[in-house]
């Protein structure tokens, strides 16, 4: 029903009011309770949750009471709570509570990952950002925000909210990023005022886009006054993110990696460490793409990455709502195969993810990368008939285990 709405014309700005009062009532209803805390938004297209978790890391370990609200779960005072939902910024209501609560346990320090959707639909009203962060801007959400430019401008709200902006020197949106911000501190691995050879971060987490992650993470760092001592070992104590990069061992012989990427910028990143990591043995890929009324433009670019990056690919669901996969699986084969690939010979289709996921497994070799993109730590899968109960990592190694070569 929701998708249909959002099809109507004129219903996302007839909702706005909406969507201000809800945000309005519920600050009130619970005291604006993120009122006194030193709070840090982080927004972008890739990389939010982890560099919220590494900042959150960062401030545990310089001794802050912190608290931390993401994508993959929420915590404070340096415990953390693998929720695996769908949803990045909760609506006015749920945010508020989860703020007072907050309060109640003495949090004075919030990191808050806040997507397009939630700036566009005020559910963070009330909330006095110190700091904004910006991660990268690249296709995601036009079904929503109809533009790049929309899209920008609704994530650009965060900067002219907070009290500093923290932006990417090397992406080609950070410049409007900045001059959204009151102030700006540009971030880079060779660009901007903090990088590597300023603060050489050394995060756990591999591939030189989780070295931007962690370069934004330490700016914040620093703007918050804390020691480089305290960046960049604060930095290098989150061990992993849950669905980011996240590796499986079942004492196999090649190596397995569930991550989330669903875009095509992130499949490209995340693949090329894939490459990296592969090296002269074969990369595998299994994902899929979202349906419904989802971005479908970028299936076929999609495809294309994984056809040029990857040995091997598999094409499965993902989110596929009431679109038919068969259909969305043509989609994404077009730029596979005009990326060289042939089906039955590197190019395999499956329609079923759990059947997708032991096909990948099946066909590695010793040495091998195995990379599963897409679903990373949510634990549904919407299909046609509804959402199911679908664990990625769960899945994975019961594959794993199901492998007679795993040993």
């Amino acid at each position: 029903m929701k998708q249909w709405l959002e099809r109507l014309p004129g219903y996302k700005s007839a909702v706005i009011p909406w969507h201000i009062l809800q945000g309005v009532f519920w600050a009130c209803r619970y005291g604006f309770p993120a009122r006194g805390m030193t709070v840090v938004g982080v927004t972008g297209t890739n990389g939010k949750t982890t560099t919220c978790l590494m900042i959150y890391r960062m401030l545990v370990a310089a001794g802050k009471k912190v608290g931390v609200i993401t994508t993959v779960g929420e915590g404070m005072l340096g415990e953390f709570d693998a929720a695996g939902g769908h949803m990045t910024t909760w609506p006015a209501r749920q945010m508020n509570e989860k703020l007072a609560a907050m309060r109640r346990a003495g949090v004075r320090y919030l990191v808050l990952e806040v997507s397009s959707h939630a700036l566009a639909q005020h559910r963070t009203l009330g909330v006095r950002f110190r700091v904004a962060v910006m991660t990268n801007l690249t296709q995601e959400h036009l079904n929503f925000h109809g533009t790049m430019e929309r899209y920008a401008a609704a994530k650009m709200r965060l900067f002219r909210m907070a009290g500093m902006g923290v932006v990417n020197a090397e992406d080609e949106w950070g410049a409007r990023f900045a001059r959204a911000s009151r102030k700006a501190v540009a971030y880079g691995l060779e660009k901007g005022d903090v990088t590597l050879g300023k603060m050489p971060v050394k995060p756990e987490l591999p591939g030189d886009y989780n070295k931007a992650n962690a370069l934004a993470a330490a700016a914040v760092g620093e703007i918050l006054g804390l020691s480089r001592v305290q960046i960049l070992e604060g930095i290098a104590s989150l061990k992993e993110a849950p669905g980011r990069m996240q590796v499986v061992d079942e004492g196999q012989k090649y190596t397995v990696i569930v991550d989330y990427a669903h875009t095509p910028d992130a499949m490209e990143r995340v693949l090329a460490e894939g490459r990296k990591m592969a090296g002269r043995r074969r990369l595998i890929v299994c994902f899929g793409a979202q349906g419904g009324n989802r971005d479908p433009g970028k299936r076929r670019p999609m495809g294309e990455i994984a056809g040029r990056l990857a040995d091997v690919v598999v094409l499965t669901e993902d989110e596929s709502y009431e679109t038919p996969v068969t259909e969305i699986m043509a989609d994404i084969a077009e730029g596979v195969v005009e990326a060289g690939k042939a089906l039955g010979k590197d190019l395999f289709l499956e329609e079923r993810r759990e059947k997708a996921v032991a096909l990948a497994v099946s066909l590695a070799r010793a040495g091998d990368v195995v990379m599963f993109l897409g679903k990373g730590h949510e634990k549904t899968i919407s299909r046609a008939s509804g959402e199911e109960v679908y664990d990625e990592v769960a899945e994975v190694e019961k594959a794993i285990r199901k492998d007679s070569r795993a040993g």
